[in-house]
């Protein structure tokens, strides 16, 4: 929730009202004088600790976050933000009384940790949020991967290694950089020790439903969901050259032409954030012949015919077959490209409806 406007008290001088506000850095204020001539109202020294590069409350912390927990998230955004340090006094304010930040509504923190991760520096912003404590309130799940071990070519636990993938996704979208965060989140619940070897196994299936769970209770729109999730499930993509044209473009329809980008970036920040190269052979390949791919029917929408074709053709009324009929043409066509033409299609359409 927000601060309640009817327990605010406004100062009757700017002085006083400054006093209410969050941070000495936003609590300045310029007095017109005259034309081209201002007077600085920092009653807190907030010019001092902006020269400084510190974070630091108004008067008593402790009072500041009882007014609006919040404050303790976005004294941590500005700090990765504009790469500034929390004082003592404050930082020791919010370790003390983080368990506030559970006052507040989902959609205000999701705002503020969103920010977070899309700074310059979001995997020293995670850092923080554990540190002073407020991690376990807002992204719990991500704790459990602490001295998680992942053997084979990884020599970090789970949590350090998702803290170095986000230091070093090139994706600046703060949804990108959430599913790279999460991207093994469900390793703490599949780890498992099968002939000497630690494995994961399903844990981008598991670990996407858990991503789903958490993107509801951050507020995120539906859109931002479903990248999140499909982000996560299929992070594990692999190539091999003697995959068909068939399975790449598959594989694209499955991601979505909107998230090809997205899951190269996080496969990147997975590489790096595991001490490997930022690319292969084998990925530089695939990318190739996606790209060559484009141009073929990938979509429902890219079929020569749509449903008011098959409504005239066949004389019937429009319901649910007309989509079973349209997703079965695009498997056929996905796998042969040259059947996207109106007459083999509705050859095709007669025989699928006979069958229903």
């Amino acid at each position: 929730r927000r601060p309640d406007p009817t327990k605010l008290v406004w100062g009757k001088t700017i002085n006083e009202d400054l006093k209410r506000r969050d941070f000495t850095i936003n609590a300045m204020a310029l007095k017109f004088i005259k034309k081209d001539e201002y007077e600085l109202i920092d009653p807190f020294k907030g010019l001092d600790d902006l020269n400084q590069h510190f974070i630091k409350t108004v008067g008593d912390p402790t009072q500041r976050f009882k007014e609006d927990a919040l404050r303790m998230l976005r004294a941590e955004r500005f700090a990765v933000q504009l790469n500034m340090q929390i004082s003592d006094q404050t930082f020791e304010a919010i370790i003390n009384h983080g368990q506030l930040i559970t006052k507040i509504s989902w959609e205000r923190i999701s705002d503020e940790f969103l920010k977070i991760l899309a700074s310059q520096y979001p995997a020293e912003g995670i850092k923080l949020l554990d540190e002073s404590g407020l991690l376990q309130f807002v992204l719990p799940e991500i704790l459990q991967g602490k001295a998680v071990s992942q053997g084979g070519h990884h020599t970090t636990d789970v949590w350090t290694h998702s803290l170095d993938s986000i230091k070093e996704c090139p994706n600046p979208d703060p949804i990108v950089r959430l599913a790279t965060l999460l991207h093994d989140v469900a390793k703490p619940q599949t780890f498992a020790i099968r002939n000497d070897k630690i494995t994961f196994y399903n844990h981008e299936i598991i670990g996407s439903r858990m991503a789903d769970t958490i993107a509801k209770r951050f507020k995120l729109p539906n859109a931002q969901r479903k990248q999140l999730f499909t982000l996560v499930r299929y992070h594990m993509f692999y190539y091999q050259p003697h995959h068909t044209d068939a399975a790449i473009r598959r594989f694209m329809r499955k991601v979505g032409l909107e998230n090809i980008d997205e899951i190269l970036d996080l496969r990147e920040a997975d590489r790096l954030g595991s001490g490997a190269r930022k690319t292969s052979w084998r990925l530089e390949e695939m990318k190739q012949r996606m790209v060559e791919q484009l141009n073929q029917p990938m979509e429902v929408t890219d079929l020569d015919i749509n449903g008011y074709d098959l409504m005239k053709e066949f004389a019937l009324k429009s319901g649910p077959w007309i989509g079973e009929v349209l997703n079965k043409l695009l498997e056929k066509v996905l796998d042969e490209p040259e059947l996207n033409k109106k007459d083999e299609l509705m050859t095709l359409a007669k025989e699928l409806i006979k069958q229903n």
